[in-house]
């Protein structure tokens, strides 16, 4: 499964919405977002690719609220190729370690850029998340019992 959403650069309340391959308006930067979902072991692993920005929220939501109605609540998010998040995309990122565990399942970080962690890390997020340097690295790992909230 693809996800390509795009929008015009400054216009997040306006979203372009294309599944399978985006669309742009011409002459225009776009911030995208590609969410792609597939199965490995007990996981399910979502690489994500582009830039996560409070406009791009909603499709990272809906498709993590459809694996938990699933009973899949075991997600691991391949960060390799993020480029960009911003505080309200780690805000949700919070909210949804905190959803998987209430259902017994987990959220695993895996292979951030070097800027991204460091912005995890700026964001005073070091031990909320269980960040891995690479995808077989967290799919080797099991659930944990999350980290209380004022860890964060």
């Amino acid at each position: 499964m693809s996800i390509v959403a795009e929008s015009p650069a400054g216009s997040p309340a306006s979203p372009i919405v294309a599944h399978g391959g985006g669309r742009r308006p011409a002459g225009q930067p776009t911030h995208r977002l590609e969410l792609r979902l597939r199965s490995e072991g007990d996981h399910i692993v979502v690489s994500i690719w582009g830039e996560l920005y409070t406009g791009r929220l909603q499709e990272l939501t809906r498709l993590l609220d459809a694996q938990v109605r699933a009973g899949r609540t075991r997600v691991l998010l391949d960060l390799s190729r993020l480029y960009d998040l911003d505080t309200d995309a780690i805000s949700v990122l919070t909210r949804w370690r905190s959803t998987l565990a209430s259902a017994g399942g987990c959220l695993h970080l895996a292979a951030p850029r070097p800027w991204v962690r460091r912005l995890l890390e700026h964001m005073c997020l070091r031990g909320t998340f269980q960040v891995f340097p690479t995808v077989l690295e967290a799919l080797g790992e099991p659930c944990a019992a999350a980290p209380p909230a004022s860890a964060a």
